[in-house]
């Protein structure tokens, strides 16, 4: 079976003619820098964001076992998460 973890909770419409929306606390570093490369692995943004699900809907339950795992998953550079 597969499984598919999906949050829609900062999702919004944007006309394309806005341009680039850029900025939020919890936005992958990729996604920061104006400078960076337009092209992104997005499979590694999103690992960057899965990150953020246990610390927001789980922080009453102990995840110790999980702290070297999450210390990856937010690393600056996409091409060091797991």
């Amino acid at each position: 079976p597969r499984y598919y973890l999906i949050d829609f909770g900062q999702v919004r419409r944007y006309d394309p003619a806005d341009g680039v929306l850029r900025g939020a606390d919890k936005m992958a570093p990729e996604h920061c820098n104006l400078e960076a490369p337009t092209e992104r692995d997005l499979f590694l943004t999103d690992i960057f964001y899965l990150e953020n699900m246990p610390r927001e809907h789980f922080s009453d339950v102990r995840l110790d076992f999980l702290r070297l795992l999450v210390e990856d998953m937010i690393k600056e550079s996409p091409s060091e998460r797991p």
